[in-house]
């Protein structure tokens, strides 16, 4: 028997910033993945750069929230928007801002932006799930393990380290 549930417009873009591109076709898969506890897979870590070095992930960031350092300072996160929105307030908390700023639009892929002045990919798609601090538009349609691998090379730019906590 299928089922009908009514979802606010916030936890349905939280659910799809949970979403695995390629793998979760609808809502459900999301879900179920969630409540059967899929988070052993491993994560392939970039190398050649402190970020890598210090970045020792063997599994899938748990899927309910992460916890990262940022220059040692500590930031617990719950999901992955409030992660980007935290790294993105520590930024500007530092001085760095500016320098933030001059790396816009930061691209992901030939497709997508990580962050851009306008909440748009460079195709012309607007953001999924965007998150705005200042003047800055945020993606958070990723999961655990691609913000984090993305937020590391971004961190590194900038001079600050980032270590995966848990």
């Amino acid at each position: 028997m299928v089922q009908t549930i009514t979802l606010s417009d916030e936890v349905f873009a939280r659910l799809q910033a949970l979403a695995r591109p390629f793998e979760d076709r609808e809502p459900e898969d999301v879900i179920r993945r969630l409540l059967d506890g899929d988070s052993t897979k491993s994560v392939e870590i970039p190398s050649g750069h402190n970020v890598a070095s210090d970045l020792k992930v063997v599994r899938y960031p748990r899927e309910r929230g992460a916890v990262v350092e940022l220059n040692g300072e500590r930031i617990s996160a719950t999901t992955v928007p409030d992660l980007c929105t935290k790294v993105m307030k520590f930024i500007y908390s530092k001085g760095l801002w500016s320098q933030f700023e001059s790396l816009a639009p930061y691209k992901t892929s030939a497709k997508r932006y990580l962050f851009s002045k306008t909440a748009k990919h460079p195709q012309g798609n607007d953001f999924f799930v965007p998150l705005k601090y200042r003047n800055i538009h945020m993606e958070a349609h990723k999961n655990y393990e691609t913000t984090i691998k993305q937020l590391g090379r971004l961190l590194y730019q900038l001079g600050v380290t980032f270590e995966y906590v848990q």
